[in-house]
C-alpha cells in the first residue's frame, strides 16, 4: 500500500488490525465481486424488482463496508429501506445519486487490490 492508500483506508486497516495483506485480499475479493453486484443492482432498479434491490444492496453494503462505513456505503442503507418499503421512485433516485460514488470507491478498491 502506498501512503495515500494507507491514509484513505486507515479505518479499514484498523478493522483488520493493520494487516495490509488481509486488506489486500479483501480488496481482491471486492474488486472481483462488486462490479457484477453493481450491474445486477442497476438492472434490478431499472426493472423495479424491489425485493432483489434490497437483497443486492444489502450484500453490496456488506462487501464494501470492510473499506468504508460512511458515504457512499452508508447511502445503501436508505436504498435498502426504500426497496423494503416498495418505493421504486425513491429507489431510482437514491441509486442515481450514489452509483457514481460507489463506482469511485470501487476503483479505489481495485487499485488497492493491484
Amino acid at each position: 500500500m502506498n501512503p495515500s492508500q494507507k491514509e484513505r483506508f486507515s479505518e479499514a486497516l484498523a478493522r483488520v488490525a493493520g494487516d495490509e495483506d488481509t486488506l489486500g485480499m479483501l480488496a481482491t475479493i471486492a474488486a472481483e465481486d462488486a462490479p457484477d453486484m453493481m450491474r445486477e443492482l442497476r438492472r434490478e432498479v431499472a426493472d423495479g424488482d424491489m425485493p432483489e434491490v434490497a437483497r443486492t444492496s444489502h450484500a453490496l453494503k456488506g462487501l464494501l463496508s470492510a473499506f468504508e462505513t460512511k458515504e457512499p456505503v452508508s447511502g445503501l442503507e436508505a436504498l435498502i429501506e426504500a426497496a423494503r418499503e416498495n418505493d421504486p421512485v425513491t429507489v431510482a433516485s437514491l441509486h442515481q445519486k450514489i452509483a457514481p460514488s460507489l463506482a469511485d470507491l470501487l476503483e479505489e478498491i481495485r487499485q488497492l487490490a493491484s
